[in-house]
């Protein structure tokens, strides 16, 4: 009888997915000697090379294209299988793995916290992620579902639209523009600008609204968090471009304040997340009943 190791071919499936042994090594917390023997030891067993040479990349030949899809098609029976064993073992323990971006985090907590009361023996695990880290998570089989700033393109996921938040400018109580009513775009002509990283949804988003008033060439610094932004602002670094649903305290302190620009409203799209053809687990349906009633999800977006 044919004997294929299932954790090789895992590591294969994941290289493909992510597209490079060094992100395929931070997925799978593997160093790139130990893929590369992995993939090695596949090739030797199957008897045929899975991929063939570009300059310095790796690329999927004719074989493990074919090896993919046969591996794609045995990762969704063992999905079958293990959502079945968890509707016969019922919510009484099971584990349920998400990701989700910087854009989510104010707003999942309360759900995860709903969760874990009615759902105890659940194991929960959350961890914030770049959003195109989560596309290839989900799409490797390592996160059941995924919470996003964009519209993903990838055919193999289904997209489901949970909700909006705004993105809007933020200046310290030290600033000049503190006490004004209303900000225009001309005020923020010679102003130090605060925004997330690049590719991320809300850089994606703060660029927009910054290239219609011709002030790109104001960034001063780029940030991987809204928390990070916020304390830059209130130290007088710039003004800052930031979530609505981050902001709380620093309002209510009077530390921060959000200015009124018209001409420069913008809104981040949230979405869930999650692989077509993975037969949902019945932990993962009871997440979803919390963080998206039946009533939301009947408007979803099949990417």
């Amino acid at each position: 009888m044919f004997e294929l190791d299932l954790h090789r071919l895992a590591v294969f499936y994941t290289v493909v997915n992510e597209g490079t042994l060094s992100k395929a090594g931070d997925s799978l917390y593997m160093s790139q000697p130990a893929i590369s023997a992995h993939i090695k030891a596949l090739e030797q067993q199957l008897g045929v090379p899975l991929f063939y040479r570009v300059g310095r990349r790796s690329v999927v030949n004719k074989a493990g294209e074919v090896l993919y899809r046969k591996a794609e098609q045995l990762f969704s029976v063992a999905d079958e299988l293990k959502a079945e064993m968890d509707e016969l073992k019922g919510m009484s323990i099971g584990r349920l793995n998400l990701g989700a971006s910087v854009d989510w985090q104010y707003r999942l907590p309360d759900d995860l916290d709903k969760f874990k009361q009615k759902f105890p023996g659940v194991e929960l695990s959350m961890n914030l992620f770049t959003e195109d880290r989560i596309e290839r998570l989900v799409l490797d089989r390592t996160l059941d579902m995924g919470f996003v700033g964009h519209v993903p393109t990838r055919p193999e996921l289904v997209t489901e639209h949970l909700g909006d938040d705004d993105l809007v400018l933020i200046c310290s109580r030290t600033h000049r523009l503190f006490k004004k009513a209303r900000t225009r775009p001309s005020d923020l002509a010679h102003e130090a600008l605060i925004v997330r990283e690049p590719d991320s949804a809300a850089r994606l988003v703060s660029d927009e609204i910054l290239e219609s008033q011709d002030l790109m060439d104001g960034i001063s610094m780029e940030l991987g968090s809204y928390e990070a932004i916020k304390r830059a602002v209130m130290v007088g670094k710039g003004v800052g471009l930031v979530a609505r649903q981050s902001l709380g305290a620093e309002i209510q302190a009077d530390l921060l304040k959000v200015l009124d620009v018209a001409e420069m409203k913008a809104t981040i799209q949230l979405h869930l997340i999650y692989l077509r053809d993975k037969k949902m687990t019945t932990s993962q349906s009871a997440f979803m009943e919390i963080v998206a009633p039946r009533t939301t999800l009947a408007t979803a977006v099949e990417a």
